[in-house]
């Protein structure tokens, strides 16, 4: 008797650590395979001495696969239907390893929201049902608006930041040489934008780069300082780039 109770206990253990193993595994391939999508940031391109602008956004998605499709939702004006601008795969990742899609759209109000489209289901990054307005997207701290050159070898620079605290540092880094030499700009206060991403204020800085060739082709990355931390933009650390002769309106 008290040998078939023990072969009943053991039974049991193994039935017990068996169920574990299966849980463990399920919920590690489920956490592995389930797809994601955020927001990582945005920017404003200026096109022509006009200012007619685009936004370009940035969709940071895991697991991705070929029956799904992630879309920008935006609205193009105020009473009018939104509609959906087909995200694109890059060869740049975020810093978790999401691989970045990216989508263009021109908007009166600026207001979006992202979608992730497979034949079974949709998810949405809707910043908690307020939609989007700003550059920022979840822990981004600084993205750069792509600005045109005003006039006479100058190029205006803006940053959109994260209002973290009230001393703060911006600044653009640039190179005229692919970085055998650079040279830094200061940015200065714009304004506050109206629009909250996820409850934080966002400010403009802007700047000038004065000085440059019209054979001139720069980079250049953005810097933010505050509370003794140090937060960069790079573009994806590819910088960003521009050709004088190319890129002026």
């Amino acid at each position: 008797m008290k040998s078939f109770k023990k072969l009943i206990s053991l039974v049991a253990v193994i039935s017990v650590l068996a169920t574990s193993v299966f849980a463990l595994s399920a919920g590690t391939a489920s956490a592995a395979t389930y797809p994601d999508i955020r927001l990582h940031s945005t920017e404003l391109t200026y096109q022509g001495s006009r200012g007619n602008s685009i936004r370009t956004v940035y969709i940071k998605v895991n697991n991705m696969d070929q029956y799904s499709n992630a879309y920008v939702h935006y609205e193009v004006a105020p009473g009018q239907a939104w509609q959906d601008a087909l995200a694109t795969r890059t060869d740049m990742k975020s810093k978790e390893g999401y691989t970045i899609y990216k989508a263009s759209f021109s908007s009166y109000t600026g207001k979006f929201c992202l979608k992730y489209v497979n034949p079974g289901f949709t998810l949405w990054d809707n910043n908690y049902g307020q939609n989007f307005t700003t550059a920022l997207g979840y822990n981004e701290n600084i993205k750069a608006e792509r600005a045109f050159y005003p006039s006479n070898g100058t190029y205006n620079v803006a940053a959109t930041i994260r209002n973290i605290a009230y001393n703060k540092e911006v600044k653009a880094v640039y190179t005229e040489n692919n970085w055998s030499t650079k040279k830094t700009v200061s940015l200065k206060f714009d304004k506050m934008y109206d629009a909250k991403s996820y409850n934080d204020q966002t400010e403009r800085w802007i700047g000038t780069i004065s000085g440059i060739k019209n054979t001139s082709k720069f980079k250049y990355y953005l810097t933010y300082k505050v509370n003794g931390k140090t937060y960069t933009d790079n573009n994806f650390g590819q910088y960003y780039t521009y050709n004088y002769t190319t890129s002026r309106g």
